[in-house]
């Protein structure tokens, strides 16, 4: 059975994503599947550690599918902010202060060994963005995590797209080395969205 999804797979590099990639530190491979709420570090050589967060499992929410690109996949947070070391606790609640918009990522993030497990608390209400919003290049609209099509932007906007280690990394070299505002991150305010069935037109297009 097929099954529709908005999302397509970030493996080397996107267009959108400009080029140049960070290096991740490799750590002990983790076979255990993340939950959501589970705090993690990622090391990136010559910058430091970056803390995400699992803010969903499965988010596109495809029961039917037992296997495939879109099962084991996690919306997470990746927050604003380097550390020397791998934090061994962190003070709660973390508010949603991202460095790079939410990101719909593989499980290998895991398995091979880049994100290193700190602790695992449950998520409240404030440490969650209000909408979550991502922008689909071939379709010229946003939805959803779970693909729902959206009237409009919601800031930070990502990129509709299951990304692997090499997708992050070409993300997260834009962000260490540009910074990351509405006006340098990879989507930038140059895109446009399509108004569909009763969705507004945004970014200043015009009837």
């Amino acid at each position: 059975m097929s099954t529709k999804n908005n999302f397509f797979k970030l493996d080397l590099r996107s267009e959108m994503a400009g080029s140049g990639y960070v290096e991740l530190v490799k750590h002990k491979r983790r076979n255990k599947k993340p939950k959501a709420g589970d705090l993690f570090g990622i090391q990136v050589v010559d910058f430091g550690w970056i803390v995400g967060r699992v803010i969903m499992e499965n988010p596109s929410q495809m029961p039917e599918v037992e296997s495939g690109p879109f099962f084991d996949s996690y919306l997470i947070y990746l927050y604003k902010g380097l550390h020397e070391s791998c934090p061994q606790h962190l003070d709660l609640p973390i508010r949603p202060l991202l460095c790079l918009p939410p990101i719909i990522m593989d499980r290998e993030l895991w398995t091979m060994g880049y994100a290193e497990p700190i602790e695992s608390c449950p998520l409240e209400e404030l440490e969650i963005l209000n909408q979550h919003c991502f922008y689909d290049h071939s379709a010229s609209v946003v939805h959803d995590e779970k693909g729902r099509l959206l009237s409009e932007v919601s800031r930070p906007c990502g990129v509709s797209a299951l990304f692997l280690v090499q997708g992050l990394c070409s993300w997260l070299h834009h962000a260490l080395n540009n910074g990351f505002d509405q006006e340098n991150h990879p989507l930038g305010n140059s895109f446009s969205v399509h108004r569909r069935s009763g969705q507004k037109r945004i970014d200043g297009d015009e009837d």
